[in-house]
C-alpha cells in the first residue's frame, strides 16, 4: 500500500498495518504453571484457560479447574504477547478518516452504545492529546476475523 495523503498538509503517512497482514487479537489474561507443570494461559473474558502450545498439545479448562479466579494475576491486553493469544484475524482494508466521521454503525462495531458515549470514550483513553473536539485523523482498519 502507498503512503495515504492527508489534503491539510501535503504529508504522506504510512499506517502501521497493510491489508493481507495477520494480527492477533490482544486481550485481559494471565498466565500461570501450575497444571501438570505446564505454562497456562488464562483469558478473563470468559473464563477460559489453557495450557500453552509451546508445552505441546493444547488443553482447554477453566479457569477454576486450574486454580481460583481471584488467584490469578491479570495483565492488560497491551502486555499480550502473540504466543498467548487464541484469536486472529485478516486485514481487509485501512483507510485514513477524521475522528468526527465515525459512524454509527461503526461505533456499535467498537462496542460502543452511542456517538455520544464514544465521544466520551475517546476523551477518557486520549486524555489531552488527540481529543474529539480536535478531529484527528485515524487510521480505520477493517477486520476478518479468522477460525
Amino acid at each position: 500500500m502507498n503512503p495515504q495523503p492527508l489534503p491539510e498538509w501535503g504529508i504522506e503517512f504510512k499506517p502501521r498495518y497493510l491489508p493481507g497482514e495477520m494480527v492477533y487479537i490482544k486481550e485481559t489474561w494471565a498466565q500461570s504453571a501450575t497444571y501438570i507443570g505446564h505454562l497456562v494461559i488464562g483469558y478473563k473474558a470468559d473464563r477460559q484457560a489453557r495450557t500453552s502450545d509451546r508445552n505441546g498439545p493444547i488443553r482447554w479448562m477453566s479457569l477454576d479447574d486450574n486454580k481460583p479466579l481471584n488467584e490469578w494475576k491479570w495483565k492488560s491486553p497491551s502486555l499480550m504477547p502473540a504466543w498467548a493469544a487464541r484469536s486472529h484475524a485478516l486485514i481487509v482494508s485501512v483507510r485514513p478518516e477524521r475522528s468526527n466521521l465515525i459512524s454509527n454503525g461503526d461505533v456499535a462495531k467498537e462496542g460502543v452504545d452511542n456517538i455520544k458515549a464514544f465521544m466520551l470514550l475517546w476523551d477518557k483513553i486520549h486524555k489531552g492529546g488527540l481529543v474529539w473536539e480536535k478531529n484527528p485523523w485515524v487510521w480505520v482498519i477493517t477486520l476478518e476475523r479468522c477460525p
